[in-house]
């Protein structure tokens, strides 16, 4: 297990194959972004990642957490980058994939490990499953976009959302994570943060 943000704790449970322990607890460029920006005056956002090979778009000033965690039998190390912003999580992970992992064979297997956990970590179920590219559009470098919902918290809350990219490119893994109330997350903001993810040419 482990610590995602400020406070948010990770627990990793077995996967497919009873290969990994499945996460989440509790929880473009800025010139193509200007409109988006502008619609969100509530969040900071700020580009991070560079020095990890991405860029993305985070709300609020990040916060940096790594492990080692085994996948299908093996050790990846994840870097997970967060920020909380508004009751909203927003995370971005990176992971390099072994070998055996790291083949356009196994990339349907790798992302479909990473979106089972997220929906088995949120208690909820996934509803909807697309390819996607890099901003949203087709491409070359096709992953998925998931959407989970799972009821609300034991505070009572509404109805939970996490909405994620995941994206197997070469030997590297990526995902973006956003956590939120359905009735209270504005569809701008999860454009901004999914959008604003680049990955190193």
């Amino acid at each position: 297990m482990y610590w995602l943000g400020r406070g948010c704790l990770l627990y990793h449970r077995h996967m497919t194959n009873r290969a990994f322990r499945s996460w989440l607890g509790r929880a473009g460029r800025y010139g193509l972004m200007l409109g988006l920006l502008a619609c969100s005056p509530a969040y900071d956002w700020r580009e991070t990642g560079i020095e990890r090979g991405y860029t993305a778009l985070l709300p609020a000033r990040p916060t940096v957490e790594t492990r080692t965690l085994p996948l299908f039998g093996q050790p990846i190390v994840l870097t997970l980058v967060s920020a909380q912003a508004q009751g909203r999580l927003f995370a971005v992970g990176d992971a390099r994939l072994p070998a055996g992992l790291a083949t356009p064979e196994r990339r349907a297997a790798v992302l479909q490990a990473f979106a089972d956990a997220l929906a088995r970590n949120l208690q909820g179920r996934i509803v909807r499953t697309a390819a996607v590219g890099w901003r949203g559009e087709p491409g070359p470098d096709l992953g998925w976009e998931v959407e989970v919902v799972a009821a609300g918290d034991d505070k009572g809350g509404g109805e939970r959302r996490l909405l994620a990219r995941l994206f197997v490119r070469g030997d590297r893994f990526y995902e973006l994570i956003l956590i939120g109330d359905t009735r209270s997350m504005p569809p701008d903001t999860a454009e901004t943060f999914l959008n604003g993810f680049r990955p190193a040419r």
